[in-house]
C-alpha cells in the first residue's frame, strides 16, 4: 500500500502532468500518480474537465478567431490562466 501512496502527486505536480499529457503520453508512473491524485482531488478533476472541454471546443472547429470577439478571447485567456 505504501508503494502506491508514493505515486500520488501534489496539485502542482498534477497540473504539470495534465498539461504534459495534452502533448504526449505520460509514463506509467506519471499516469498512475495523476490518476491517484485525481481520485482524491475534486479541484484537479474540475480543472481537467475544464481543460478537456476547451480542447474539445477548439477541435470542433472553433479555431477561427473571428468567431469570437477580442473581448471574449481575453476573458477565455484569463479564465484559463486562473484555472490552470
Amino acid at each position: 500500500m505504501r508503494k502506491w501512496l508514493r505515486q500520488v502527486t501534489s496539485c502542482e505536480e498534477s497540473e504539470l502532468l495534465m498539461e504534459e499529457q495534452l502533448n504526449q503520453p505520460l509514463s506509467s508512473k506519471q499516469w498512475l500518480g495523476l490518476r491517484l491524485h485525481l481520485a482524491m482531488c475534486s479541484a484537479c478533476r474540475k480543472s481537467l474537465r475544464y481543460a478537456r472541454s476547451i480542447r474539445q471546443w477548439l477541435r470542433s472547429g472553433a479555431r477561427d478567431e473571428e468567431a469570437l470577439s477580442p473581448e471574449a478571447m481575453e476573458r477565455i485567456r484569463q479564465a484559463l490562466d486562473r484555472e490552470l
